[in-house]
């Protein structure tokens, strides 16, 4: 069964070929190479020569950009690190009611705070 059926499927042909089309494919595909090289430009060099000159400069710009960070960071007195800061914090006591809303609001899941946030 499995012998006529593969048979049967080897005696149908759903393409066709022109006459002549193997005889002359070679020299067609031939012809198509010699046209494609024919139009290939030579390549340019000038990124593997200035690639050097790249590295270089990217290594001259970290290390200014390593010593102004250096010397910005040791110009800094020791009295500016231990001033007081610019917002001066506010020490306020929290009672038990606070407490129990703080309490609450960090325990809120995402449905809960979007529910919280569509009631306003």
């Amino acid at each position: 069964m499995e012998q006529t059926k593969h048979s049967a499927d080897a005696n149908l042909r759903p393409f066709s070929v022109p006459k002549g089309y193997f005889d002359n494919l070679p020299p067609a595909v031939m012809q198509k190479i010699d046209g494609q090289n024919e139009q290939a430009a030579p390549k340019r060099r000038t990124p593997r020569l200035l690639r050097p000159i790249y590295i270089a400069a990217a290594s001259l710009c970290a290390a200014i950009f390593g010593v102004a960070v250096y010397l910005g960071s040791s110009s800094q007195s020791p009295s500016a690190a231990t001033s007081v800061p610019p917002h001066p914090t506010i020490a306020t006591t929290i009672t038990g009611a606070d407490r129990d809303v703080v309490a609450d609001y960090t325990m809120m899941d995402s449905e809960d705070i979007y529910e919280q946030y569509s009631e306003i």
